[in-house]
C-alpha cells in the first residue's frame, strides 16, 4: 500500500540509523522501500543488501540530484500510495498508519505530511515560504497519492533547494489539495542535504540560492517587486559574506548569479 522512495548520495552513515526505521513503518504499512544511489562511493548498495535485503537499491551512474533522483524510482512504484522522504530523517513508523488512513478517508487531499522536529524546534506543515508567500509541504516527508505524483513528478531542473515548494505551487494552480496532519512524523536531522546530494561547499548553497530565482521565473506568481527583493536580499548577503570573508558563502552566491543569469531566470 506504501512506497517509500528514498534518495541519497554517500549517505551510507544516516541511512544505517533511518532504515530499520522505514523497515518497521513498511511492516505496519504492508510497504516496500526503494533507495535511490545517485552513484555513492561509500558502499552504499553492497551494505543495503547485506544488511536489509529485502530493500530495493536503485543504483544510478550519476547523482541525479533530488527531484532527478526520486523521478527514476517512479516507475518501480506500483503501490497506491508513495512516501518521498530524505536519509537524515529518522521517522516514526506509526505516523504512516495515521497518514494513510487519513487519504483512505479524504478522497480530495492528494498530498500529506504531519509535524516534525528539527535542530529543537517543532516545525508544522503546511509551511509558508517567507518570500513568495505560498504553503508548501516540507520535502522532509511526504506521502502522495502515487497517480498524483506519477502524473506531476518533481521539476528536475531544480538539483536541490526547493524541490517541495514547486511541485506544492503546480498542485495548487492544478486545485489539488494537500493537507498538514496533527500527528508527529519524526525527526530530521537537518544541515546535510548539500552532503548527501555529493554537493561541497559553494555550489550546494549556489544551486539552492539559484532555485529561488527559477521558481520566480517558471511560475510568474508574483510581481517584479518579489524577484527585486530575492536580488536585493542575496547582494546583500554577498556583500556581507565578503565583508566577514565567509569565501564560501560568497562563492556559492557568485556561482548562483552565474546560474540565473545564464538561464536568464530573472
Amino acid at each position: 500500500m506504501l512506497t517509500f522512495i528514498i534518495p541519497s548520495w554517500n549517505g551510507l552513515e544516516m541511512l544505517k540509523m533511518s532504515l530499520p526505521l522505514y523497515n518497521l513503518a513498511c511492516e505496519l504499512a504492508d510497504g516496500q522501500i526503494i533507495v535511490v544511489d545517485g552513484g555513492s562511493t561509500d558502499g552504499t548498495k553492497e551494505w543495503i543488501q547485506k544488511h536489509h535485503p529485502k530493500i530495493k537499491v536503485l543504483r544510478l551512474k550519476k547523482n541525479r540530484g533530488v527531484a532527478g533522483n526520486i523521478n527514476m524510482a517512479l516507475p518501480h512504484v506500483n503501490s497506491k500510495y508513495t512516501c518521498v522522504s530524505q536519509n537524515d530523517f529518522l521517522a516514526s513508523p506509526f505516523y504512516f498508519l495515521h497518514a494513510i488512513d487519513f487519504l483512505e478517508t479524504h478522497d480530495d487531499i492528494h498530498l500529506v505530511a504531519g509535524y516534525f522536529s528539527q535542530g529543537g524546534k517543532t516545525i508544522t506543515n503546511p509551511l509558508m515560504h517567507p518570500i513568495f508567500k505560498v504553503p508548501y509541504i516540507s520535502g522532509v516527508c511526504m506521502t502522495f497519492r502515487t497517480e498524483t505524483l506519477k502524473k506531476l513528478r518533481f521539476d528536475e531542473r531544480i538539483f536541490t533547494g526547493c524541490e517541495d515548494l514547486e511541485i506544492c505551487i503546480r498542485m495548487i494552480k492544478a486545485g489539488l489539495k494537500f493537507r498538514g496532519l496533527d500527528y508527529p512524523m519524526g525527526f530530521h536531522l537537518g544541515g546535510r542535504t548539500t552532503r548527501k546530494l555529493g554537493m561541497r561547499g559553494y555550489k550546494g548553497y549556489g544551486c539552492i540560492v539559484a532555485s529561488k530565482f527559477y521558481l520566480w521565473h517558471k511560475h510568474r506568481l508574483w510581481s517584479r517587486s518579489v524577484l527585486y527583493r530575492l536580488v536585493w536580499i542575496h547582494l546583500r548577503r554577498f556583500i556581507g559574506s565578503v565583508l566577514k570573508g565567509d569565501a564560501g558563502r560568497a562563492m556559492g552566491l557568485l556561482y548562483a548569479f552565474g546560474l540565473i543569469a545564464k538561464n536568464g531566470w530573472f
